[in-house]
């Protein structure tokens, strides 16, 4: 299983973000991948004290969230090069 903290989520779905933006792909503002992580994250038991949980435990959970689904479904509301 791997473990993913809030801080090496963020850093990932913020660089998909990004990449997607490059390409002109309407994507998420950075304070809403925020919002992802912080619903992931609140009121989770973490791993051991590192401040990370299961990553495999959440899948569902992050392709649902309905910041994720506006991404995937192209309904973002930033564009690459706009100010966020």
């Amino acid at each position: 299983m791997f473990n993913v903290d809030s801080l090496h989520l963020e850093f990932s779905l913020v660089a998909i973000n990004t990449t997607s933006s490059y390409f002109g792909d309407a994507v998420l503002q950075k304070t809403q991948v925020a919002v992802i992580v912080d619903d992931l994250f609140a009121d989770e038991r973490m791993i051991e004290d590192d401040n990370a949980i299961f990553y495999s435990d959440k899948i569902f959970e992050i392709t649902n969230h309905p910041l994720v689904a506006e991404f995937t479904s192209g309904a973002g509301t930033a564009r690459y090069g706009t100010a966020q």
